[in-house]
């Protein structure tokens, strides 16, 4: 399988495969290598690239801001319980309500 590297400005990022880079939103402008290049290239010159960005105008890696997004979006795919936090807590706090109302309408009975 081929892996992929991208280049922001002084940083190297990867390896990456074809469908990781379908998670960064790459550009045409954006430098891309993989073993059999000679050198970074954009990858609107790499055949294979072009769907990842063809869907996708205007969007590219290229700052800091946005390798942040990525890494951020990516934690937040990875961790079910920390998306659904809050819906975790109601239900926990209901069933804690529930079990509250339940132990005192025994004592009354």
């Amino acid at each position: 399988m081929k892996k992929y590297y991208l280049n922001r400005g002084d940083e190297n990022l990867g390896p990456f495969s074809l469908e990781d880079l379908r998670e960064h939103r790459i550009a045409p402008e954006t430098m891309v290598w993989f073993i059999g290049l000679e050198g970074w290239t954009p990858a609107r010159n790499v055949r294979e690239l072009h769907p990842l960005f063809e869907s996708i105008p205007g969007h590219e890696l290229t700052s800091s801001q946005g390798v942040e997004k990525y890494y951020i979006s990516k934690m937040e795919k990875e961790s079910f319980f920390l998306k659904h936090i809050d819906k975790f807590l109601y239900l926990f706090l209901f069933a804690l309500a529930m079990g509250i109302i339940m132990f005192l309408l025994g004592l009354n009975l």
